[in-house]
């Protein structure tokens, strides 16, 4: 004889529904999150602008890579992966050129170009899927 009982659906655990309101957050997040790489990068972008013009000092230093490690937290947190491995690079060379004492302007210059492409490149990708999908709304 089959059961004809029906089954009730399983009720999520407690961690499910923390995880599930997570990912709502950072879903509400992410739409915000645009503004905040370019903000970053324009910060990235004025701190790479005063090394280059002959800035070396140990706070221009730090303050650079703590504006790579953010950018490098944010991008692998909202999907940015290129921005993400960039920053990473970029945070690597710093604690390397602390160790050495040196400061190779022009490699820092090109991680900066780097970041700013890959984050150029997601947003424009972005608004290219916006666009489409909203043709195919209408």
């Amino acid at each position: 004889m089959k059961n004809t009982a029906r089954r009730q659906p399983r009720k999520p655990t407690n961690d499910e529904v923390l995880i599930a309101r997570a990912e709502a957050a950072l879903e509400s997040l992410s739409s915000h999150f645009a503004g905040w790489m370019n903000e970053e990068c324009r910060r990235l972008e004025a701190i790479g602008r005063s090394i280059q013009a002959g800035e070396r000092s140990p706070e221009a230093l730090d303050a650079l890579y703590r504006a790579a490690h953010d950018l490098k937290g944010e991008a692998a947190t909202f999907g940015y992966a290129a921005v993400a491995g960039s920053a990473t690079a970029l945070c690597d060379i710093l604690e390397t050129l602390k160790k050495r004492g040196t400061v190779p302007a022009q490699a820092i210059g090109a991680f900066i170009a780097d970041i700013r492409a890959a984050v150029d490149a997601r947003h424009q990708t972005a608004d290219t899927l916006r666009q489409r999908s909203d043709r195919a709304r209408d």
